[in-house]
């Protein structure tokens, strides 16, 4: 029988392979002017979409895959900075 953890860790490669995908065809591209930026966002919607659900879904099990010390220390150094940037 498969684990719980086992099949984040699936679920986890599979999104990064389609985040590699989808990153690739979008990483390199340069656009002349405001109207080509926007021109590109509104034909390729669907695909920038899908990308921006699969970051969130890869920070979501990156995180429930952290052990408690991982994200004890995680909260803590994120303190830190908060504390530090918030006093200057």
């Amino acid at each position: 029988m498969i684990k719980s953890t086992q099949l984040k860790h699936i679920k986890l490669n599979e999104l990064k392979n389609e985040e590699d995908i989808l990153y690739a065809k979008y990483v390199n591209i340069s656009f002349p002017t405001e109207e080509g930026i926007k021109k590109y966002i509104k034909e390729n919607q669907n695909e920038l979409s899908r990308l921006k659900e699969i970051w969130n879904e890869i920070k979501e099990l990156e995180w429930e895959l952290n052990t408690p010390k991982q994200k004890q220390e995680f909260l803590e150094y994120q303190n830190k900075l908060n504390e530090k940037y918030s006093e200057e």
